[in-house]
């Protein structure tokens, strides 16, 4: 990751409070006087939730940054297997999971992909806030 990924992160924007770094899931950019969190990761290997976990995954890695998750963006693959019903399942999940954490669904992507045998879900997760935790120093607020 180092000598590939962190050597390739395009121009250095001095609102990027937290980027890519290991041991730090969720970006923190300034916003004016606010902090905006983000985090995204995918869900692979879940069949049944697979809709609760793709938000309550990311929401938690913006929650301990001391950040409420607010606004969420999904993206599903699918196998062509999956139909309506399959969907409506996964969509209902979510749906339970972003009332339960009071978010809201902002956007995404579906697709039927070829060569899947089973559901992809990857799901970012975005909060403002006036304050941030930072992982590595946990509990420290700045």
């Amino acid at each position: 990751m180092r000598r590939v990924i962190f050597t390739n992160l395009g121009v250095k924007d001095d609102d990027v409070i937290i980027g890519p770094r290991v041991g730090e899931d969720a970006a923190i950019v300034r916003v004016g006087d606010k902090y905006l969190a983000v985090h995204t990761d995918p869900i692979t290997g879940a069949v049944e939730g697979i809709g609760w976990l793709a938000i309550n995954i990311v929401a938690n890695d913006i929650a301990v940054r001391g950040i409420k998750p607010r606004w969420f963006l999904l993206t599903l693959l699918l196998p062509r297997d999956v139909g309506e019903d399959g969907i409506r399942t996964i969509m209902t999940d979510v749906n339970k999971a972003l009332t339960e954490l009071g978010g809201s669904l902002i956007g995404g992507h579906t697709e039927y992909t070829p060569g899947l045998d089973r559901v992809i879900a990857s799901t970012t997760a975005i909060g403002i806030g006036n304050h941030y935790v930072t992982t590595s120093g946990a509990g420290q607020a700045i």
